[in-house]
């Protein structure tokens, strides 16, 4: 197989048997850039702009809250702020949910 190691092609023989298949470089074959693009691809993974319990009614009235339909309606309608307006719903949903949690949690 043949990898680009920055300035040139070289024959690359793996040890694992296959590589990252995701790798620009390889697609998967296996060469010396696989790790590095899983690291690159790891720092680049979608993080949720919030994560509910579903078994908690507090999490539920949260998403209902400021991520509803009405929510949705309001960000993207004429008086919202669209995308931004959510991300500040779902930074107070955190913080809101987060200070629930201290409050009820037992302190040592």
């Amino acid at each position: 197989m043949k990898c680009y190691n920055g300035n040139e092609f070289r024959t690359i023989k793996t040890t694992h048997g296959g590589g990252y298949g995701r790798c620009k470089w390889c697609h998967g074959s296996g060469c010396i850039a696989c790790p590095g693009e899983v690291v690159k691809d790891a720092q680049r993974a979608i993080e949720p702009l919030f994560r509910a319990d579903i078994e908690n009614e507090d999490d539920l009235r949260l998403l209902k809250e400021y991520f509803g339909a009405s929510a949705i309606q309001h960000a993207f309608g004429p008086d919202g702020d669209g995308i931004n307006e959510i991300k500040y719903n779902a930074a107070l949903a955190t913080v809101l949910q987060e200070m629930r949690r201290c409050k009820h949690e037992p302190q040592p």
